[in-house]
């Protein structure tokens, strides 16, 4: 579950129950009270102070270091960790992933101002921001990429 709390007193749910409420449980808000009701992955302590939210999703990482390129980004990736420091590297996206997929890539080593790394698809058919290629070529800079269901926009 997550929530907004705006300062002027209100909780605004996002798929999920929270509410602030007095004790007596009415619907008047009052200043420093949220009543949270516990679903998936949301737990209260006993005493009421402590409110511990869950996360259900995971961060897959993968370190491409070795002076094989290009790295094939696999299903499985979201940051692809770039060292550069051998030379330069090239990193393929798929050409086909789930729409709202995406891909960071990161220059761990601070050498792509040196040694470019090269984002692209598999043989280059899939634009990114409308170019086959994107480049990155500055020190520790990184390039977050979505898929929209027909290319990859950079954000």
């Amino acid at each position: 579950m997550s929530f907004i709390l705006n300062p002027l007193s209100s909780v605004i749910p996002i798929g999920g129950v929270a509410s602030i409420a007095a004790d007596s449980g009415s619907a008047v808000p009052v200043v420093g009270v949220i009543n949270i009701v516990g679903a998936g992955g949301i737990t209260t302590s006993a005493a009421g102070s402590t409110v511990t939210i869950t996360a259900g999703a995971s961060l897959n990482y993968t370190l491409v270091n070795v002076s094989t390129s290009p790295y094939v980004a696999l299903s499985t990736d979201q940051v692809i960790s770039v060292d550069s420091t051998g030379g330069a590297r090239t990193v393929q996206l798929p050409n086909a992933p789930a729409t709202g997929r995406w891909f960071t890539v990161k220059d761990s080593a601070g050498t792509a101002g040196t040694n470019n790394i090269t984002v692209t698809t598999v043989g280059g058919v899939v634009l990114l921001d409308g170019a086959a290629t994107f480049v990155m070529n500055s020190a520790y800079q990184s390039a977050t990429v979505i898929f929209n269901g027909t290319k990859y926009l950079i954000i």
